[in-house]
């Protein structure tokens, strides 16, 4: 009889690399979040700011006097959705019980039975992270931006393509710095939502736009950096009247990003989560 708590991992006769093990892991851990209530909720907010181009524009046709620009309509979208809100519900959905869960129905001690590493198997739990929550809001941001400026012509659209590339290198250093943050968070707290909260909504949302030291603490700071949309352009932040270089922003968030990482590794390591006995 098959044990019900075996791993999904297939296995060849001799032990299998590394590579094997994380690709393996990474293709069960993008199954699971999709299949999760969390991954729909996520995919639903996404779908908010197309549906909103959608009816700037169609409002724009019935209401011809309405001054507020397409680009206006997609600063606002970016500045305020994307930036302050779904790049960190991301992670705080997707990212914040990438082990907690695995620890909860006893999966983890399956994958730690394997010759594969620790390190490995967390790098691939988050490179499903990664993946899924990548493709729900790199889609919605390239809806919005086509749903605006498809007016333009296909030509302008294929011109202004690396302008698109910059909106979504923002999201993407998001998802990842954040990521990591929050799935360290996952680690080291029992509560581990709550923190990631309270992290994002009073830290993040509130530090960011004061002035002094403290917003160049947060990674939202360095993310408006690096975005095109600097802080003289976005009416929401003028008043800060601050701007980090977007080399410093960028060395910032990899910075961070390796060093989180790097910390979330060292505690999954240490961390004993002990091998249950099974009941025969």
């Amino acid at each position: 009889m098959q044990n019900p708590n075996s791993s999904p991992i297939k296995e060849s006769p001799a032990s299998p690399s590394w590579f094997r093990g994380f690709l393996a892991i990474a293709r069960l851990s993008l199954e699971q979040q999709f299949r999760n209530r969390r991954a729909l909720l996520l995919a639903l907010l996404a779908a908010l700011p197309p549906a909103l181009a959608v009816g700037a524009v169609s409002t724009r046709s019935f209401l011809p006097s309405l001054q507020l620009s397409n680009n206006a309509v997609y600063q606002i979208s970016f500045t305020l959705l994307y930036a302050n809100l779904l790049i960190l519900l991301a992670p705080l959905l997707c990212a914040v019980n990438l082990i907690a869960e695995e620890v909860e129905n006893h999966s983890l001690v399956c994958l730690l039975t394997r010759p594969i590493p620790k390190s490995v198997i967390l790098a691939a739990k988050f490179a499903g992270y990664i993946a899924l929550s990548s493709a729900i809001l790199c889609t919605s941001l390239v809806l919005d931006y086509t749903i605006l400026y498809a007016s333009r012509g296909s030509g302008w659209l294929v011109s202004s393509l690396p302008d698109l590339g910059r909106d979504l290198a923002v999201v993407e250093a998001g998802l990842l710095v954040y990521g990591a943050l929050f799935t360290l968070f996952g680690l080291l707290f029992k509560r581990s939502l709550l923190v990631g909260l309270l992290y994002a909504f009073v830290w993040e949302s509130t530090m960011a736009y004061v002035p002094g030291v403290l917003h160049q603490l947060t990674v939202l700071h360095h993310l408006q950096s690096m975005s095109r949309w600097s802080f003289q352009e976005a009416a929401i932040l003028s008043f800060l009247g601050e701007r980090t270089s977007m080399a410093t922003a960028q060395s910032f968030l990899a910075l961070a990003f390796v060093g989180i990482s790097a910390i979330g590794i060292l505690v999954f390591q240490h961390r004993q989560y002990g091998v249950q006995r099974q009941e025969v």
